[in-house]
């Protein structure tokens, strides 16, 4: 009710602004201000259609048989090897599964090989047409299974994900399920819940607005895997190819067939969040691309249900939202370089009003997160995101301007109110505005400065990193563990050291508490303050044992 409460004051409000509050005198700077106050309440609209019913579409009981047949797909292009074992080894674990299929268009022969020593069907196009969608589309053709499920390159499944989304397709009109995903790094710059929770838009994209979608039958295929039957992909034409936003440009293709779509909030697959440098600033981008691509180039949406749609379009236009906090920032800015407030008549009623139906708004975002979208930390993320869409070089311009620019404004707001050639109410409106751009200043500096901190390589393509637990022991020698992965370890010893390009054994226990043996080759050796850092290139054949190893303890 919070919510709904919101949204009709901020209804009553815009009303009571644009009847009593307009002039010429305050025309600039009184109807920017009004046009942001109606996005955000637009956007508390949209959020509230979004996220206030999450529980319309129960999770039924796992299957644990079927007749369908039902195919697994791994499109991949340039994924290292260390990527992709664990995603494979995982595939080969799906319950219910029929085939296994991995669609190269790289064209590796190493891949190939590593497909046929796990038992799974390889396949390579002779084009690059159409990029993953086309690959999907490609292998659509000789496909006789009922339904299939896509898994990104970096997507380790659950054994039980088939038996999980079964269910749904009970009903003969339902298309697609989408699949929420679980996020193994505890690092990024994106995520909440994790060691730092600063950041919480996966998390309530996917555990509440993706699921509150479910009730305007609005669940879209979003960067996650998805389950999805063959005879509606196919009476669509197959998967969506073009530039951007294929997923969900295909999901929109089948509701307008008439399609129902679910997504299944529990995660049943592992993946990487880009959490810093450039991999996230693509990330970013690549989301906004898609949004945009798929609300203004497909003739589809405009097909759907008035709800249907609406549920749509506020999702698709979230990536803006990021630019309405910029424009409060800097409308505030003009408000103190025009010399006047953004309302005319009783301005503080205006200040009283607007501060209190911010405040109303933000309770009602925080009631309708559930916990997973706290608002400072939500707003924060922001303009993570904001930075990391712009780009290293732009950012600093950004930056830059913004910081200057703002300061001036706090410098013009005390030189305004203490001029002496402005009434009392004018110098109230001074000081909230003022006070509104120290805070935006804060905001700004606050998320410019977590980006800083983790920019850096991204670890979306590098291998997940396994833990060990206990003694480890190189030769029989006891070592401390640097780093250890699918693509070999890094050991600190403190006696010791085998030579460069000699054969080693390496000790450990693993997650799951079990003794593990593995066998390398020593390729490099390094003085270090404390010890000795030697580098090990593990054996071809130790790494399945590794993949193995990481999976089961993946799925702890």
């Amino acid at each position: 009710m919070l919510a709904l409460t919101a949204v009709a004051a901020g209804v009553v409000y815009v009303a009571w602004r644009m009847s009593s509050t307009l002039s010429p005198a305050v025309l600039l700077a009184g109807v920017s201000f009004l046009l942001l106050e109606v996005w955000s309440l637009i956007c508390l609209a949209g959020t509230t259609l979004q996220s206030w019913h999450i529980n319309s579409v129960a999770i039924p009981e796992p299957a644990v048989a079927t007749e369908l047949g039902v195919a697994v797909l791994i499109p991949t292009d340039d994924e290292a090897p260390d990527v992709l074992l664990p995603v494979l080894v995982a595939a080969t674990r799906m319950r219910l599964a029929s085939e296994v299929i991995v669609l190269d268009d790289g064209r590796r022969e190493w891949l190939e090989g590593m497909c046929d020593e796990l038992g799974i069907e390889y396949r390579a196009r002779g084009t690059r047409d159409g990029g993953w969608a086309g690959n999907v589309n490609a292998a659509l053709a000789s496909l006789t299974c009922d339904l299939i499920v896509v898994l990104g390159a970096d997507h380790v499944a659950k054994p039980d994900l088939i038996g999980h989304v079964l269910p749904y397709f009970e009903d003969p009109r339902l298309g697609l399920v989408h699949i929420a995903t679980d996020w193994v790094n505890e690092d990024s710059s994106d995520t909440v819940g994790r060691r730092d929770p600063a950041f919480a838009r996966p998390d309530f994209e996917e555990r509440i607005l993706a699921r509150g979608r479910n009730r305007w039958n609005a669940a879209y295929w979003a960067a996650g895997p998805a389950a999805l039957r063959m005879s509606a992909l196919r009476a669509i034409g197959g998967v969506a190819t073009g530039l951007h936003g294929e997923r969900i440009r295909t999901s929109i293709r089948l509701h307008a067939a008439g399609c129902r779509s679910v997504h299944h909030g529990d995660a049943l697959v592992l993946g990487r969040s880009d959490p810093r440098g450039r991999s996230f600033e693509a990330e970013v981008r690549r989301e906004t691309r898609d949004h945009f691509a798929a609300l203004f180039t497909e003739p589809s949406l405009w097909r759907l249900g008035s709800m249907q749609r609406a549920a749509y379009v506020s999702a698709l236009t979230a990536s803006a939202d990021r630019w309405r906090l910029v424009g409060y920032l800097f409308m505030l800015a003009l408000m103190l370089v025009v010399g006047g407030p953004p309302a005319h008549g009783p301005v503080i009623w205006f200040v009283i009003l607007s501060t209190a139906t911010v405040m109303l708004r933000h309770l009602a975002l925080r009631a309708l997160g559930r916990g997973w979208a706290p608002r400072w930390r939500s707003v924060t993320s922001s303009f993570v995101r904001l930075a990391a869409g712009l780009g290293r070089a732009s950012l600093g311009m950004f930056v830059m301007v913004a910081v200057l620019l703002l300061a001036a404004m706090l410098v013009a707001a005390g030189g305004w109110m203490t001029s002496g050639s402005l009434h009392r109410v004018d110098a109230t409106v001074g000081i909230w505005a003022g006070l509104w751009v120290a805070v935006g200043l804060v905001l700004v500096l606050r998320g410019v400065a977590r980006y800083a901190r983790a920019s850096g390589p991204s670890e979306r393509r590098r291998a997940p990193r396994i833990e060990v637990e206990g003694h480890v022991f190189l030769d029989g020698v006891r070592v401390h563990v640097l780093d250890l992965s699918l693509g070999g370890a890094r050991l600190l010893c403190y006696g010791d050291v085998p030579p460069v390009d000699s054969y080693c054994a390496m000790t450990f226990t693993d997650p799951n508490r079990r003794l593990a043996v593995v066998t390398g080759t020593v390729v490099a050796v390094t003085d270090r303050p404390h010890g000795r850092e030697a580098r090990i290139a593990l054996e071809p054949d130790q790494t399945y044992v590794l993949g193995a190893i990481l999976v089961d303890a993946l799925d702890r």
